[in-house]
């Protein structure tokens, strides 16, 4: 749906944590986070590592925990 505006969408693993780093290209724009990252509930781990890596991208994290730790 969003691939008509020229957006581009990469899905991750959400126990990724530092491996995030390596899905970064050079046309990232945003890491959205969300947790529970799937249907199965898994909890994003490493949340602060996957922000740095965003941070080191230049991309804003959009990061939501929810009621588990906050955001």
């Amino acid at each position: 749906m969003l691939a008509r505006y020229g957006v581009e969408v990469t899905y991750y693993d959400p126990t990724v944590g530092t491996g995030i780093a390596a899905l970064m290209r050079p046309n990232t724009r945003a890491v959205l986070v969300e947790a529970p990252g799937s249907q199965s509930f898994e909890m994003v781990r490493r949340y602060r590592a996957v922000e740095a890596a965003a941070e080191a991208a230049a991309a804003p994290f959009l990061g939501r925990l929810g009621p588990v730790g906050g955001a």
